[in-house]
């Protein structure tokens, strides 16, 4: 039964239509392409791949080169125990092989004990026990009573082979035997299912001649091009056949002949394929043999023939002959097929995606470089499987019904049967199937070769998910002077372009790709995810390309890219190119302003389209000496700690002698009016520190000042110049910020009483992380390494008083959408009141009962718990006074399951510890912040409250539920009323022990979104928990977020009971505490808001009752229910919506306005959502098209917050 949650549920929560990027991704249709030999027609997509004809002789004469040692050496060797103890004998005898241990290898001994004993007759054991002698001892190596039993020694060589040669097998030009290694032999006809692993790098990057491992010597096989035994054909389109019903690409050498027209290989060909398989005579046990022979001609003659790659040995087909019936052996193919992955590894019809290889002979498959498939060694047909749903890698061969790895099992002796498990994908890619989901795009390269002589099976079969992309890719190498004249840059100049942040927008059609997740490759490697900003703006580093995940229509597309103008006059106008698998792709015009380029192209529905741009940009070769092209920095902190900023020139290009900074300071109108927001140091070497003074509302801007010494320029009279430049440093606050409790004059105690600073000793980092824009190493936003190692009060401080005879208060002022206040708690901590005022009117008043009724998991103390915490206000002002009353003032009292109080509920308590203070939102609207934001992937933020969110569904209750656990009081509370009533109530506590919950997220799509979890350990000591089953540590008492983002695991379900499994639920499992854990807050980047449902009837699978659901706003639902529907549908009617365009006749650019009441949540213009920004009592919405017909009409709906639709406005660009 599939799982079905709740209607009533959902129906409260969702509202918008489900995004088409959250479902799974499926194969496309095929071209169909007539076949030859033979009539009709095959549906196949074309993969690109290189070709290659080896010279067998000449290949052998080079890799026994590449074998050729010179003076001794030692050789790796694998024997038997008894040939090693070859002579019965009980006392040490010396042998010729050398054992190794480190670095050193030691004469090998034996004994050879052959014991008699009676059992029903006489038997004999012989036991074999080799030594080795370290010159004061005799030490065992190992024992075995079964002399085959196998052992890796060595022996000493003086000159000749090393004996690991890759040969092919049938072929001259090989040395004697004895240097000839097992990989490149025959042996016997098991060697029929026995493959040879190890002869592969396990990673392409680390092969020096890839893609062989050291346990290789190899002639050049995989050249880039052509040499004296490799002929290479670049560039050739393979047919792979499409079977629509399945969702399938095939190339199978017993279906369909594929080879080049005529049998004449040459680069950037289309090969041509048959209705049917070629066949040949073979020196195999069943002749004629199918076959794959891409370098032979293929007649219309028929035959019948033995399918190679069968199970069924004597199973034949008709198929087709070669032309001259004298088949190609040493051939070659690697092809690269570019993929995406699905988040439970399934395509659309819920079957396990797949990559399956089967034939004979040497086959490596890569996946992002790393070694995944391994069935190297000649061998007849096997099969090789990788199941991207469950990561498992396994060999069969269906024919002998057992398979083998000969590197493991010499003797060839020991099979496995039925299967041979490999390895696990995931695992040797570090990952976990839903981390690498989120990866974007992935490549998979098969290395093929025919390096026996005999069979030339191949059979490759694949339902790799397939989507379209567009790449922008930023280079800057060369200088250029006014003639246009290039030359290289310079070392120096090279490091710190390297370091520049480049800006762009991308756009399709004429609408900006907002709010777009992309992914950052450099030299060819995933180095994060960001997202571009609500203008389509991004930025890119030279060498790095950012790719987005598109559709290419086939009724056609232009996609725009625009790079922006760069102020400072050290570089010259960049070139654009770019490249495309999409036939009759076209520029169609260059950009207005800054160079950029248009690219038009009407996609396939047969694969993968791609239209790659690259941006090259030149530093200007006339630049003066002395003379600089300084680059802007911009950093996003988190903290109220002091930054030190100790890169700042290292994008910074300058020509002459030195550079140095020799000033910096705090800028901006404001500053006359409400002073400086911090005060900046230049430090002796160079770095800078900023130390905040005030809570950080607003963009800063630090300038620096660079002072360059020169030679000066050719036919200058000056031999020596010093210049001036200057550059911005903008300091940007996070989404949230938190400050300590002695934060400058942040906080105002009132003095009626003392309040003391308390410290536990312990020395933390002077410094937060410098939150550099776009750097992956820096922390996710609300976390920093200074907190993820401190137990205790943050920072190991906080301010304390006692409310035993006198109450007090403290306040403060912020700025931004909501605050938290943080204190350390316990059994004698004491009621407080909260008021929360705006220009003098009050916005929220709560009384807080602070104490920690009873203890939790042992714990008499808490830190950093937040005891109040509102992040829904509007952005404005706010003034927060908090009022600490006097010890033994009456609360309300807290009564257990029967009724009745629980001892000490009834009274507060005197010790108040003031711990730190977090605003939310402190800069909002702000076109520099959110396109930092949006670099560092954290645009877009959902953010809820667990804990609020289970107590405030009230409806369902917590009593038997999984949650009973997680109460305050030792299960007491059973009532969600009572459990909200409890304070602190903006935690959960997990308490250690056997228990486990599941976050379960409603049409996740790691592609789009992160999820990070606020986790720590309130309690004075570390502890741990498994999320997703992996173990995580926390060090840390201050609320962080941790990603677990690669720890969620899917299945798709079918919710609304269409027949189709297109919703993914993402499920997070987190149990096996370790010591006191609270949960505090999910944070998911990459959406706009989302809700948690809790549902107490979902039916089947794995996942449990009473959950909590996360629920994107985009998911809809339609409840089949038997409630009479209503005879209209809900119209929302906004209190005010004007709508207006402006309209630019010699631009041709249009902007549509729009102001709204506040019970506006947001409008869509022409189905594309723009979310609000504040204009006073009112919201402002606005969206810009590019090169507008007059005339033009746009269609405006407004949405209230429950998703329901106003009427539309119709608006004209006149």
């Amino acid at each position: 039964m599939k799982n079905k949650i709740s209607k009533r549920i959902l129906a409260g929560i969702l509202t918008f239509g489900m995004a088409a990027s959250l479902m799974p991704a499926t194969a496309f249709a095929a071209t169909d392409v007539d076949v030859d030999p033979g009539s009709g027609t095959l549906p196949v997509e074309y993969f690109s791949s290189t070709m290659y004809r080896w010279d067998e002789a000449a290949a052998n004469r080079a890799t026994a080169e590449a074998d050729r040692t010179e003076g001794e050496y030692y050789q790796q060797t694998t024997v038997r125990y008894n040939e090693v103890a070859a002579q019965e004998t009980s006392k040490y005898r010396e042998t010729s092989y050398l054992h190794k241990v480190g670095e050193d290898y030691y004469p090998v001994y034996y004994t050879r004990v052959t014991d008699r004993y009676w059992e029903w007759g006489w038997h004999y054991e012989t036991t074999y026990t080799l030594y080795y002698f370290n010159g004061n001892s005799y030490e065992e190596i190992g024992q075995t009573t079964n002399g085959n039993t196998t052992i890796t020694l060595y022996r000493l060589q003086q000159g000749g082979y090393e004996g690991k040669g890759f040969y092919f097998t049938n072929s001259d030009n090989k040395p004697e035997d004895q240097y000839v290694p097992s990989f490149s032999k025959w042996s016997s006809t098991n060697q029929n299912y026995y493959i040879y692993s190890g002869l592969a790098a396990s990673d392409l990057d680390e092969s020096s001649n890839a893609p062989f491992s050291d346990n290789v010597n190899a002639a050049n096989l995989f050249a880039s091009e052509n040499n004296e035994y490799t002929d290479v054909y670049s560039n050739v389109q393979v047919p792979f056949v499409y079977d629509e019903a399945t969702g399938y690409y095939e190339l199978n050498s017993d279906k369909w002949a594929v080879y080049f027209e005529n049998g004449q290989a040459s680069s950037n060909e289309e090969m041509t394929i048959a209705d049917k398989p070629v066949s040949f005579s073979a020196d195999t046990p069943k002749s004629p043999m199918c076959g794959f022979q891409p370098f032979e001609d293929v007649s219309s003659q028929t035959q019948r023939a033995y399918m190679g790659t069968s199970a069924d040995e004597d199973q034949q087909t008709t198929s087709y002959t070669l032309s001259d019936n004298k088949p190609t052996y040493g051939f070659g193919m690697v092809t690269s097929v570019d993929f995406q992955m699905t988040d439970d590894g399934k395509d659309a019809e819920g079957n396990p995606i797949e990559f399956s290889f089967s034939g004979d002979d040497d086959v490596w498959v890569y996946v992002d470089g790393v070694l995944a498939l391994d069935i190297g060694g000649t061998h007849d047909a096997i099969t090789g499987t990788i199941d991207f749903s469950t990561g498992d890698v396994t060999l069969t061969a269906e024919k002998y019904g057992k398979v083998g790895d000969k590197a493991t099992d010499s003797s060839l002796s020991n099979p496995s049967e039925d299967s041979l498990s490999q390895t696990n994908l995931y695992t040797a890619l570090g990952t976990t199937l839903t981390g690498f989901a989120s990866q974007g795009s992935h490549k998979l390269t098969i290395y093929y070769m025919d390096r026996g002589q005999g069979a030339t099976n191949c059979l490759i079969r694949f339902n790799l998910p397939q989507r379209d992309t567009v790449s922008v890719t930023k280079e800057i190498s060369q200088a250029k002077d006014n003639e246009g004249n290039k030359s290289p840059l310079t070392d120096a100049e090279q490091a710190s372009i390297d370091n520049v942040n480049f800006g762009f927008t991308i756009y399709e059609g004429e609408t900006a790709l907002a709010n777009k997740t992309y992914y950052i490759y450099e030299n060819g490697e995933l180095i994060r995810t960001a997202s571009t900003n609500s203008r389509g703006h991004f930025t890119l580093q030279n060498n790095q390309e950012a790719r987005f995940i598109v559709d290419i229509s086939e009724e056609g597309k232009a996609y725009h890219v625009v790079e922006d103008g760069l102020l400072e006059s050290g570089y010259k106008e960049p070139e654009y190119s770019y490249s495309s698998n999409i036939r009759g792709a076209e520029v169609t015009e260059e950009a207005s302003g800054f160079t950029g380029m248009t690219v038009q192209a009407s996609g396939s529905s047969t694969a993968a389209d791609s239209i790659s741009f690259v941006c090259e940009n030149f530093l200007d070769k006339n630049l003066p000496n002395p003379g600089a092209a300084l680059a802007d920095d911009t950093y996003v902190i988190d903290y109220g700690l002091p930054v030190k900023l100790e890169n700042v020139m290292e994008n910074d290009v300058w020509r002459g002698e030195t550079a140095k900074i020799t000033k910096v300071e705090e800028i901006g109108e404001y500053i006359s009016e409400s002073g400086k927001y911090g005060e900046t140091v230049l430090n002796d070497d160079g770095s800078i520190t900023y130390t905040l003074t005030k809570p950080l509302d607003r963009v800063v801007t630090l300038q620096y000042t660079v002072q360059i010494t020169g030679s000066g320029n050719t036919g200058d009279t000056e031999t020596s110049k010093t210049i001036e430049k200057t550059a911005n440093i903008y300091i940007i606050p996070a989404t949230s910020m938190y400050y300590e409790e002695n934060f400058s004059d942040m906080v105002t105690y009132r003095n009626n009483l003392e309040w003391k600073d308390i410290k536990d000793g312990n020395e933390y980092g002077a410094y937060q992380e410098e939150g550099e824009v776009g750097t992956a190493s820096d922390s996710t936003y609300g976390t920093d390494a200074v907190y993820l190692n401190n137990v205790g009060d943050s920072y190991g401080t906080s301010k304390y008083v006692s409310t035993a005879n006198y109450a007090t208060q403290f306040s403060y002022e912020f700025t931004g959408t909501g605050t938290a206040i943080y204190s350390r708690i316990s059994t004698d901590s004491p009621y407080i009141k909260v008021e929360i005022t705006k220009d003098g009117e009050n916005v929220d008043r709560q009384y807080i009962d602070m104490r920690m009724i009873g203890n939790i998991a042992t714990n008499t103390t808490l830190y950093n718990i937040p005891v109040y915490n509102n992040s829904g206000l509007d952005y404005g002002t706010y003034e927060v006074t908090v009022t600490v009353y006097k010890a033994n003032t009456p609360v309300n009292g807290i009564v257990d399951g029967t009724g009745n109080l629980i001892t000490g509920s009834d009274k507060s308590g005197s010790e108040f510890y003031l711990d730190g203070i977090r605003v939310y939102q402190p800069v909002v609207n702000d076109d520099r912040a959110e396109s930092a934001y949006a670099s560092d992937g954290e645009s877009n933020i959902a953010l809820i409250n667990i804990r609020s969110k289970i107590a405030a569904d009230k409806e369902i209750g917590l009593g038997g539920d999984s949650f009973v656990t997680l109460t305050d009081i030792n299960d007491n509370i059973q009532n969600p009323e009572d459990y909200t009533s409890i304070g602190p109530n903006e935690e959960l506590y997990l308490n250690e022990g056997d228990y486990t919950a599941s976050f379960c997220l409603l049409n996740w799509d790691s592609q789009r979104y992160n999820l990070y979890l606020g986790m720590k350990t309130p309690g004075n000591n570390t502890a741990s928990v498994q999320v997703g089953g992996r173990t995580v540590s926390l060090n840390n008492s201050a609320d962080c977020y941790y990603d677990v983002s690669d720890y969620v695991t899917v299945e798709m379900l079918d919710l609304d009971e269409d027949g189709t499994e297109e919703t993914a639920l993402g499920t997070l499992t987190i149990s096996n505490a370790t010591g006191l854990v609270s949960l505090t807050n999910i944070k998911v980047t990459g959406v706009d808001e989302f809700d948690i449902g809790y549902s107490e009837d979902i039916e089947g699978g794995d996942i449990e009752a009473q959950t909590l659901y996360l629920l994107p706003s985009n998911y809809s639902f339609t409840d089949d229910s038997d409630e009479e529907p209503a005879d209209d549908a809900a119209v929302f009617e906004p209190e005010r919506f004007d709508v207006h365009v402006n309209y630019a006749k010699l631009t041709k650019k249009a902007t549509v306005n729009a102001a709204t009441s506040k019970d506006v949540a947001y409008i869509t213009i022409d189905g594309e959502r723009v979310d609000p920004g504040v204009a006073g009592n009112t919201y402002s919405f606005a969206l810009s098209f590019k090169k507008v017909t007059k005339g033009t009409t746009y269609e405006v709906i407004a949405y209230n917050a429950d998703g329901v639709a106003s009427e539309p406005i119709i608006a004209v660009a006149e």
